[in-house]
């Protein structure tokens, strides 16, 4: 099998199941059938390519996509589901770390302080209360924290 057609074939299956469930009113429809669980069916088209094929770049983006699907899908089932901004560095960092133990190469540091800095997020109140001005305007900019990072992956990281 082509290790393109993998992935296009596993994307399409997916997608096409996911439409499938919705058009047959599924009875579950009501509760999985949302938008999280098609992040999810296209993060896992990529996560099966990426450690399939051995490509570091879908395994990083499968796992990203499914760990968001898995926090929003947890957000609408548990009460006391955290929902605030330490679970995406977690996820982003589960995705580095994953990235990292295929490769052997990239994405450990950026792994280690993503989750140092969700563990202080989660277990540090105290101590981040005392810096609430600092965290509100991370709270605020991260956005733009991203897109500037993206920017630098564009133009410096070739």
């Amino acid at each position: 099998m082509r290790r393109q057609g993998l992935f296009y074939g596993l994307l399409l299956i997916n997608i096409g199941s996911y439409f499938l469930l919705l058009q047959w009113d599924v009875p579950i429809s009501n509760q999985w059938l949302t938008w999280p669980t098609l992040l999810f069916m296209i993060g896992f088209a990529f996560l099966f390519h990426g450690f399939w094929v051995k490509y570091p770049d879908h395994t990083f983006v499968g796992t990203l996509l499914c760990g968001l699907s898995a926090h929003f899908h947890a957000l609408n089932f548990f009460q006391t589901w955290p929902s605030h901004w330490g679970m995406y560095t977690l996820v982003i960092s589960l995705a580095f770390f994953i990235r990292y133990l295929q490769s052997k190469r990239r994405g450990l540091t950026i792994a280690i302080i993503l989750l140092i800095l969700s563990l202080l997020s989660f277990f540090y109140q105290p101590f981040l209360s005392s810096f609430h001005r600092v965290f509100e305007a991370i709270d605020q900019l991260w956005p733009v924290a991203l897109m500037i990072l993206g920017v630098y992956l564009l133009i410096f990281k070739k």
